[in-house]
């Protein structure tokens, strides 16, 4: 499932950019850091990096892949972006 969700994050990420948008991925981010030099999996971890990066945006897309309403590292994004008031928008994966 985590491969799936990390292409389905792939995917979106590639199709955004397509359209001209500025686009950054927690997940593509840490996934293959994590994978590739051992790094924690743990959202205790990605949690200040994440915190961060989603304070420089002007939106939030979720993809709503199974699972998400169960990822604690994106319900608490979501949270963290209604904290800094910044709009959160949900979609399918087919973003083309």
């Amino acid at each position: 499932i985590r491969k799936l969700r990390y292409d389905i994050a792939c995917e979106t990420t590639a199709d955004l950019l397509t359209l001209g948008f500025l686009v950054y991925s927690p997940i593509l981010h840490s996934a293959p850091l994590a994978e590739s030099y051992s790094l924690p999996r743990v959202w205790n971890f990605w949690e200040r990096i994440d915190r961060e990066m989603l304070s420089r945006c002007q939106e939030m897309l979720v993809v709503t892949v199974d699972g998400w309403r169960e990822s604690e590292g994106v319900q608490t994004e979501i949270e963290m972006a209604k904290e800094m008031g910044i709009p959160v928008r949900y979609t399918a994966h087919e973003v083309v």
